[in-house]
């Protein structure tokens, strides 16, 4: 059985009948369809990162994982691209958690940064189910570096990419 984690990661859900056709406009990576997790990333006028996400599918939507440093801004200015989109966004962090390993487990699937599982392998899972896993953070870092992916939010300023 896989040694399982939790990782602190900020989760927001972007849901309504319009939701894959908004983040399809504002994201770096294809929304629609979305069978697997994938990564992307929102960036400024400039081309410039202001945050990079994993993307779940959701039946009525998408959730986006990405880091508590830029969670808060992420809502932010989803909020303030809706316009008049029939879409919500909304923080679900306090419902939602990220379970990881580095090996398979049930229902994971492997981080889409790299899909031959050389990352881990990673899911949302309901806040209850993750409360009792110990912090990933660090054996997470350990392998991140080991193979070289940089954690945006920590390794660059905001907007410096």
């Amino acid at each position: 059985m896989a040694r399982l984690f939790r990782l602190d990661r900020a989760l927001i859900r972007v849901a309504g009948p319009e939701a894959h056709d908004f983040l399809h406009n504002l994201l770096t990576q294809s929304v629609a369809p979305l069978p697997a997790p994938r990564y992307a990333a929102l960036l400024n006028p400039q081309g410039k990162v202001i945050a990079d996400v994993i993307l779940w599918p959701e039946a009525n939507g998408v959730v986006l994982e990405a880091s508590v440093e830029r969670g808060a801004d992420l809502v932010r200015r989803l909020t303030m691209y809706k316009l008049r989109a029939q879409v919500s966004v909304s923080d679900a962090s306090d419902a939602l958690g990220i379970v990881w390993s580095e090996a398979p487990f049930d229902n994971a699937a492997a981080d889409p940064r790299f899909p031959d599982g050389r990352l881990g392998y990673r899911r949302p899972a309901p806040i209850e189910e993750t409360s009792d896993l110990p912090n990933g953070a660090a054996p997470f870092d350990a392998l991140r570096i080991a193979i070289g992916v940089p954690d945006l939010a920590r390794d660059a300023l905001g907007e410096e990419v």
